[in-house]
């Protein structure tokens, strides 16, 4: 095997191809924690908004606020914050994806009626009800 050398064109192509690789691989670590950010939302069955509401009320620490912070004005009523829509994870997935028979259905579209018309949900204490 002789000495080679690259010429320009493949030097040109193999630098295009490492940024592509890059690229990707950048895309795709980005796209997993996009992916887990979604499946935990599913999992306690909130939203990014609720999420949110949720974290301020267990006290977690928040800078921006210049008042008393929820969680000690709702810790100072003895109260204790839970997400009341969490209804454990098989309920969770039930709400969100609806009635499946096994894991690869959920990849598959579906004409089943979900379990809420999307205005009235069952929350903790309500299983078998709706709530407004």
């Amino acid at each position: 095997l002789g000495s080679q050398s690259l010429s320009r064109g493949d030097v040109k192509r193999n630098s295009s191809m490492a940024f592509l690789l890059v690229l990707c691989l950048a895309m795709a670590i980005v796209m997993a924690f996009f992916l887990g950010w979604n499946l935990y939302l599913v999992l306690t069955n909130q939203t990014t908004i609720e999420f949110h509401y949720n974290w301020a009320m267990r006290g977690s620490p928040q800078p921006h606020f210049s008042s008393p912070s929820p969680a000690s004005q709702f810790s100072a009523m003895g109260l204790v914050p839970f997400n009341v829509y969490d209804l454990g994870l098989a309920r969770n997935l039930e709400q969100v994806f609806g009635l499946y028979r096994c894991f690869l259905d959920l990849l598959l579209p579906s004409v089943e009626p979900l379990p809420c018309d999307g205005a009235h949900w069952v929350t903790v204490g309500h299983v078998g009800e709706t709530v407004i």
